[in-house]
């Protein structure tokens, strides 16, 4: 069965670039840009993972997580979040949130495939979890504008 993975960031650059990957991967990615969209997505079917930008406009991503925790229990430890926010980290977000890990912005989309994977896979990968803010750092990097658009053209 492939896993449906719900993405919830306002950039649409960065929905499309990420949802290829995701398909890349063999997955079937579900991209949202707004947390109303996002609950509307979860009220018609189950997601087994969720990967959702910490500060969106409208309700936060912060606040997004506490609610999806509150609807659907299960998907508490299935949620991955990303920001660009240097001062963020897991001790800030909610209680209801604090099993979620944490992505900066920008990502590398290969090591970001291998957090969801381990997500998907129900484990905590230890390598990754004992860090509170993981910063990726290579040459495909989630960038705005041009950069961007070459990045999602090797995707």
């Amino acid at each position: 069965m492939t896993s449906r993975v719900l993405v919830v960031d306002d950039e649409p650059a960065i929905r499309h670039a990420v949802g290829r990957l995701l398909r890349r991967e063999g997955w079937d990615p579900v991209t949202v840009g707004t947390a109303g969209e996002a609950l509307a997505v979860l009220e018609r079917g189950p997601a087994d993972a969720i990967l959702l930008d910490y500060h969106l406009p409208g309700m936060s991503g912060a606040a997004l997580g506490v609610e999806i925790v509150a609807r659907w229990p299960a998907l508490a430890g299935r949620m991955v979040f990303v920001s660009g926010d240097p001062t963020l980290s897991v001790q800030l977000f909610p209680a209801a949130c604090r099993g979620a890990r944490l992505l900066a912005k920008p990502c590398d989309l290969l090591e970001l495939a291998a957090v969801l994977r381990g997500v998907l896979a129900g484990r905590i990968d230890n390598r990754l979890g004992n860090r509170q803010l993981m910063h990726c750092q290579d040459s495909r990097l989630w960038t705005l504008g041009s950069g961007l658009s070459a990045l999602d053209s090797r995707l």
